[in-house]
């Protein structure tokens, strides 16, 4: 089995190896009694050889806790030498890689603005080209769930019938995010959606009854007051837009509430 909570060894008939020092013992006879081992997870692995049996402890996680069954036994040293758990290069740097998807992130955003600017100029087909990308971007899911890059969560009718309105808020801003792409100017519709953090706190105020400290509000009247000003002095303005633009600001709000509640 692959996970298992508890292994006995008879100090007698078994013997304790370690080709990398997993059990540093001070005495190869003094062996315990009892090994218990937490689950299993499944990364890193340090073989635990006995007689006529091999098995590949991973212990990247849980650490393995020895259970001297004497007060001889209670001397054999640590159980772990912690120096031998190779760590990723993730593990060692979380703030480096947190960064890097930050800057992935808004990287290939500024990439897909230009590009979609550039297709619309010449296919002026915003349903159109929305459905590719959500396409698009279903077969990229599945080929890394074929991998298990990540692993693929468990899915049934009750996970769908949960995740079924996230999908549809998702989808509906994507397209009017296009639509309002194909309308006016990249630049102008970015800054209308710049009302999302305020449209959020209305809907958390109001919907979700959640109380906004005023702090927060007066920090939002900039946004507000910078994305009207914006609005009257826009060359490329038209209400298409503006209304594509908004409507992508409530369907993305109603995404974030939808998700909050499938998470608790």
């Amino acid at each position: 089995n692959s996970r298992f909570s508890s292994l006995y060894l008879s100090p007698t008939s078994s013997s304790l190896y370690s080709s990398a020092s997993f059990l540093p013992l001070k005495r190869r006879s003094s062996i315990p009694s009892a090994l218990a081992f937490s689950p299993l997870p499944k990364q890193t692995k340090y073989p635990l050889f006995t007689t006529g049996l091999n098995y590949s402890l991973r212990l990247s996680q849980f650490p393995a806790v020895v259970a001297a069954a004497t007060a001889e036994d209670a001397d054999i040293g640590p159980a772990l030498d912690q120096s031998l758990i190779s760590k990723s290069f993730g593990d060692k740097y979380p703030a480096l890689i947190t960064g890097l998807f930050f800057f992935l992130w808004y990287f290939l955003n500024v990439i897909f603005n230009i590009l979609n600017k550039k297709v619309y100029n010449y296919f002026p087909y915003p349903y159109f080209v929305s459905v590719v990308h959500l396409l698009v971007g279903v077969v990229y899911c599945l080929v890394s769930w074929s991998v298990s890059l990540p692993k693929r969560a468990p899915i049934d009718k009750d996970l769908l019938a949960l995740l079924t309105p996230v999908a549809i808020c998702h989808a509906l801003g994507h397209v009017m995010s296009n639509v309002s792409f194909a309308a006016v100017a990249v630049s102008f519709t970015h800054t209308v959606k710049a009302l999302e953090p305020f449209i959020n706190a209305s809907a958390s105020q109001f919907i979700l009854g959640h109380q906004i400290p005023l702090s927060l509000w007066l920090s939002l009247a900039p946004v507000v007051i910078g994305v009207s000003v914006a609005s009257l002095t826009e060359l490329s303005f038209n209400w298409t837009g503006f209304v594509s633009a908004m409507i992508s600001n409530i369907a993305f709000t109603y995404r974030s509430i939808y998700s909050k509640k499938a998470m608790v």
